[in-house]
């Protein structure tokens, strides 16, 4: 619901998206420029809160059950987990 959101207000169903987008030859009077930056951000912008949702998914889901509410209690305790927690945000910052 949220991608969607972020999708619609973006504007990306109001027009298709442009082939013209990919090549390197702009007309800058025609705006095309201005209309595919546009479009790149608010990808980037979806890609981003997708993975944001899926970080706090992994942290969320440490704990299973009726009474474990605190999903930071002994949360450096396994050490695997802390790898993969900040090896995901280490690529994500890289790529």
């Amino acid at each position: 619901m949220l991608l969607g959101m972020v999708m619609f207000s973006g504007g990306l169903y109001q027009d298709s998206i442009d082939p013209k987008c990919e090549a390197s030859d702009f007309d800058e009077d025609s705006g095309l420029q201005e209309k595919c930056l546009y479009k790149r951000k608010c990808l980037t912008k979806i890609y981003n809160v997708f993975f944001f949702l899926q970080l706090f998914n992994e942290i969320n889901c440490r704990k299973v059950g009726n009474k474990e509410f605190d999903v930071f209690e002994s949360f450096f305790h396994n050490w695997w987990y802390t790898l993969v927690l900040f090896g995901t945000c280490t690529f994500h910052i890289l790529s």
